[in-house]
Order: structure tokens, then C-alpha cells, then sequence
């Protein structure tokens, strides 16, 4: 019976240092939830009864997409060999700006697909990009380069393109993701320390808005609860994207949910979870030497497990999140191959639809435009324009 009790105490609460140094707690832990997973909308991987017809014309339009430029080669002029592409934003122009965070730089190019310009470079100066996540543009011709560590750098368009303006500093770091709600920028900060005598405490918000100054608005979103902070950090971290009407989406990497808030006053809209999608647990133990050690195994559960790959949309189109499905045994022999999962949100009330695996991840997509990223054999960017409703 004691050891039936230290099990359950280890892997619901985590307990205290009597259990010893095999202490070992998995991650989501309900009781550390903001929200109440049985109030979650549940989107349906099969088939559901009825799907809203805004959803159903969406994906007709994706599925009749029509291909304007494709970007990128395997070998060739260094402007089209891409190491890690995470972002893309059309300017105004009609030009688009692809963010390379492994080269460190904002690749522009023309409608046809042609190499314009480029911006940036890896460094810590002026204009240069050091660890860049996100592209934002909260006006138009007014460009945001979001970094993880070091604020973030601020261009404006003008008719020799992209220029430097000057770099916003963010109290903060660790930031992942940023989106615009209404000319505001709301920024994913999930390491954030709300007060300095906390810095032992994980409870604070993890969506900031600034406005165009760089002075902050305000701040919410609480959706786990633990301590310590370095557990609560990876159990809150993910991806966001905004919505025409003020609202923001939060999708997370170490839970199946996605969270709507409202932008002018935090508030929580609704939560949902997807059928079938596996994320691995987060593990949390204590190492020899007395240090906690933060992980995954995705040696539990089945043999697949699913990733977090992009949320994006919502400014006029449904929200599209999307999963990485990797086969386990092939992920323990080091092969970096993963299908490509997509659901297909209604950002105003949560009600999804499945749409299969036939979609590369999603850059950016607007009302009549959509960018795709494909990774494999080589990384390359499609250009599509979708088809009038």
C-alpha cells in the first residue's frame, strides 16, 4: 500500500524531497490546468455531423489553390538556399519577406518568385538578427522582426525596401511568438517574471501587448499553474496568432489545446482539444547531484506520437493549427521525417474540422493568400493565391 501511494504522489503532485531523488512527475497535471479539460471543444479527427460552412468553403479554396512562385532550391545562389524558414509576411507591395532564422536573415522577394533584396544577417547589431521568431507588421509599412532574446527590431518599407529603424527592448526573454490584434502587438513571453521575488514562481501571464511605441499595454493568459518555474515554462510555451475582431489564439507544444482570449481584456472565450493528436508527456525528476532535469519520452505510449507544428490565420480565415506526426521508432533512429496534420478552426467559437494530411506546415495566410513551406527533400517555399469564395 505505501508504495501504491508514493506512485500516485510522485506522478500527480510531485511531492516533496522525502520521496528521495528517483522523484518522478509527468506533465500535464490536471490540477496545475487553468481551464477544465472536460470543458474543452472537442474537433473531430473523423468525419463530424455538421462542420459550419465557412470552414467547408476554406478548405475548397486551399484544396483549389492556385501556385504563383515556388522559392528555394537544394543547391545554387545562396538568397534561394534556405536553412530554417519560420515565418513569412506579405508587404505591401506584394512582395513577400521570408524570415531565415538559421541564417539570420529576411529574405524579399517579387511576386514572380524573384530574389529582391535582403535585410539583416546574424549579429548583434543594428539590424542584425541574433535568434529571430516572428514577423509582424503592426501598421502597414512598418515592419517588427520578434527575436527570442533581444526585443525586437523595427523596419519600415520604403522605396528602396526594408529599412532600419531602430530595436525595441522586451523585459523579458525566452519569447516565442507575436502576433497583431487591432495595431497592437501581442507577444508569447512564456518565461515571464511578473515581479522580481518571484523568480522561483511560474504563475505569471504569458501574453503581453505593446503598442506601437514599445510601451506595454497589458498583460494575461495563465494556463498552468506550477512551480518550479522551469517546468511551468516548457508547459506553457507555443504559438499564438491573432483574429480580425481581437481576439488571440494560444496552441501549446506540451498540451492538445488551444485557447481563445480576448485581447481588450484577457478574458478566456473558449479552450478545445483535437482528436487523435498524441503529444508526449513532459518529464520532470530530480538527478543525482540534486538538479532538476526537464524532459520527454516518447517511449511511452503508442507507436507515434505529434508535435506542435504552426498556428496560423484568423484575420478573416479560420485558424489553422497543425501537428507533426513522427513514427517513434523512427524518431529513437535519429530520422527527421514527420507527417503533417491540419485542423481547421472557426477562431469565434472553437468548432474545427480535420483536413487530412495532404497540406504542407502553413506559413501565413490572409483572405486571398497562403504561403506553405515544404521540407522535404530541400526547404522551399510555395506561393498560392486562393480562389474567391
Amino acid at each position: 500500500m505505501l508504495v501504491g501511494l508514493l506512485c500516485v504522489c510522485a506522478i500527480h503532485f510531485g511531492c516533496d524531497e522525502a520521496i528521495g531523488r528517483s522523484q518522478v512527475t509527468w506533465h500535464p497535471i490536471q490540477d496545475s490546468l487553468s481551464v477544465d479539460p472536460e470543458e474543452a471543444i472537442r474537433v473531430a479527427w473523423h468525419a463530424p455531423d455538421s462542420v459550419p460552412t465557412f470552414l467547408e468553403t476554406f478548405s475548397e479554396r486551399l484544396n483549389h489553390r492556385i501556385v504563383t512562385a515556388t522559392i528555394g532550391v537544394l543547391d545554387g545562389e545562396q538568397e534561394f538556399v534556405f536553412g530554417e524558414v519560420v515565418d513569412a509576411l506579405f508587404l505591401t507591395d506584394g512582395s513577400l519577406a521570408l524570415l531565415d532564422r538559421q541564417a539570420g536573415f529576411i529574405r524579399v522577394f517579387d511576386q514572380r518568385g524573384s530574389h529582391s533584396y535582403s535585410v539583416g544577417g546574424r549579429g548583434e547589431g543594428p539590424g542584425e538578427l541574433d535568434f529571430p521568431v516572428a514577423l509582424v507588421a503592426p501598421v502597414a509599412e512598418e515592419l517588427w522582426v520578434v527575436e527570442g532574446g533581444r526585443g525586437v527590431h523595427r523596419f519600415t518599407e520604403k522605396d528602396e525596401g526594408l529599412v532600419f529603424v531602430d530595436r525595441l527592448d522586451i523585459d523579458s526573454y525566452s519569447v516565442k511568438d507575436a502576433c497583431v490584434s487591432a495595431g497592437s502587438v501581442i507577444i508569447h513571453i512564456p518565461s515571464h517574471v511578473t515581479e522580481p521575488d518571484q523568480a522561483e514562481s511560474a504563475y505569471g501571464e504569458v501574453l503581453f501587448s505593446y503598442g506601437r511605441d514599445g510601451g506595454r499595454l497589458s498583460q494575461f493568459a495563465v494556463p498552468y499553474r506550477y512551480s518550479p518555474w522551469l517546468v511551468a515554462t516548457r508547459m506553457k510555451r507555443g504559438f499564438v496568432t491573432c483574429t480580425s475582431d481581437a481576439v488571440v489564439l494560444l496552441a501549446f507544444e506540451f498540451q492538445n489545446r488551444l485557447d481563445a482570449y480576448r485581447a481588450t481584456d484577457g478574458q478566456l472565450l473558449w479552450h478545445a482539444s483535437f482528436d487523435e493528436i498524441h503529444i508526449p508527456l513532459l518529464k520532470e525528476e530530480l538527478r543525482s547531484d540534486g538538479r532538476l532535469a526537464v524532459g520527454i519520452d516518447i517511449r511511452r505510449g503508442g507507436p507515434t506520437y505529434h508535435f506542435l507544428l504552426s498556428l496560423t490565420g484568423g484575420d478573416g480565415t479560420p485558424v489553422m493549427i497543425q501537428y507533426g506526426r513522427r513514427a517513434q521508432q523512427e524518431a529513437l533512429d535519429g530520422v527527421d521525417r514527420y507527417i503533417v496534420e491540419t485542423y481547421a478552426v472557426d477562431p469565434s467559437t472553437g468548432e474545427g474540422m480535420y483536413l487530412g494530411e495532404d497540406l504542407p506546415q502553413v506559413l501565413t495566410l490572409t483572405k486571398d493568400r497562403v504561403v506553405f513551406l515544404h521540407v522535404d527533400p530541400f526547404p522551399r517555399v510555395e506561393v498560392a493565391r486562393l480562389p474567391s469564395n
